[in-house]
């Protein structure tokens, strides 16, 4: 129990990350510091988020963003890595300082679309 309230008052101290639009600049700064458990967490529900949207897109028979193999499940380290390769791919066509001004879930979308076309 106190584990739990230590935490959410932690995601409350950075409610830019837990409510608020998180841009590429902030999260590669706060991957590798001390926070970089509350970028995984936030990466952890933002893919899982992600996911869903896509697979209730599916299920009203509507064309997924997306479309992973059957049995892959996107993990959190996954989607870390389709973030980052995104990124990488945004650079060679912006500033650097524009792709730390992308949200990162704008670039996941990207990411899982790149990875993952629909055919």
């Amino acid at each position: 129990m106190k584990l739990t309230i230590l935490l959410f008052s932690i995601l409350i101290s950075f409610s830019t990350y837990s409510f608020g639009k998180l841009n590429y600049g902030i999260y590669n700064a706060q991957s590798s510091s001390s926070n970089s458990d509350i970028i995984e967490a936030y990466m952890s529900g933002l893919n899982t988020g992600i996911v869903w949207a896509n697979t209730s897109i599916e299920y009203h028979h509507k064309t997924r963003l997306f479309c992973p193999p059957k049995r892959l499940a996107i993990t959190t380290e996954n989607a870390q890595q389709i973030l980052e390769a995104e990124a990488k791919k945004q650079l060679t066509k912006r500033s650097k300082e524009d792709v730390n001004g992308i949200s990162v879930a704008l670039l996941l979308i990207g990411g899982l679309m790149d990875t993952f076309p629909c055919k």
